[in-house]
């Protein structure tokens, strides 16, 4: 994963994937929010029946663990 600033996402951060795809890096822990940073992370996706109606980008990810790369 690479951290990346996003001043615009509720988090401030996204996650992005080696497939380029972008995920909202929710309760990412301060010592990994800087930009450009090469992580590991564990975590789950935030679903609930509202999200399914809706189009949100980026996918909204809760990070449980995360260490440098």
């Amino acid at each position: 994963m690479l951290v990346r600033i996003s001043g615009g996402l509720y988090t401030g951060y996204q996650l992005i994937a080696s497939n380029g795809v972008a995920w909202s890096a929710c309760s990412l822990p301060d010592e990994f929010r800087k930009d450009s940073l090469k992580i590991y992370v564990s975590g789950y996706f935030l679903t609930s029946p509202e999200l399914d109606v809706k189009n949100i980008t980026p996918l909204p990810f809760e990070v449980t663990g995360a260490r440098l790369r």
